[in-house]
């Protein structure tokens, strides 16, 4: 969260990393994606000086398709599979969202999926006969946490 740098809390930590970059022997490397690296360096120029770009990460957003083969994997490893019908209405919800997601991680990615698609189905599927096969239905809940999520 680049912008709580620009707080009263958040100036502290940034004259603290300013003094421990300015000693000898001490270097600090920085990670985001292109433009919170560059909103970084604009809030705090003296950094973007202090900070060499072999210092600097730049870290790619995930693509909706790899949120998705992301996703497929996530449910493998849980032992279940998605129907067509529920691929679809994944790769729908995900372009529906673009917005929200595009930028998440991958860890952050799996947790939502964890929370709102993968405990409601073995919720509902613990009582009955137990099925590994999500439909669409089951992929409909994350519309609901999205929408509340804005």
């Amino acid at each position: 969260n680049v912008g709580h740098l620009s707080t009263d809390s958040g100036m502290g930590f940034v004259k603290e990393l300013e003094s421990f970059i300015a000693q000898p022997h001490h270097s600090l490397v920085v990670c985001g994606t292109r433009e919170e690296l560059e909103h970084l360096f604009g809030l705090l120029p003296a950094l973007s000086d202090a900070i060499p770009d072999a210092n600097r990460c730049e870290v790619l957003i995930p693509t909706i398709e790899e949120y998705m083969r992301m996703s497929e994997v996530m449910f493998h490893q849980e032992l279940l599979t998605m129907n067509d019908d529920a691929k679809h209405c994944l790769r729908d919800q995900f372009y529906l969202w673009r917005d929200k997601i595009v930028g998440l991680s991958p860890a952050r990615m799996c947790h939502i999926l964890e929370e709102k698609v993968i405990k409601p189905f073995r919720m509902r599927t613990a009582e009955s006969e137990v099925k590994n096969i999500l439909g669409c239905e089951d992929i409909q809940l994350l519309s609901a946490f999205w929408e509340v999520s804005k």
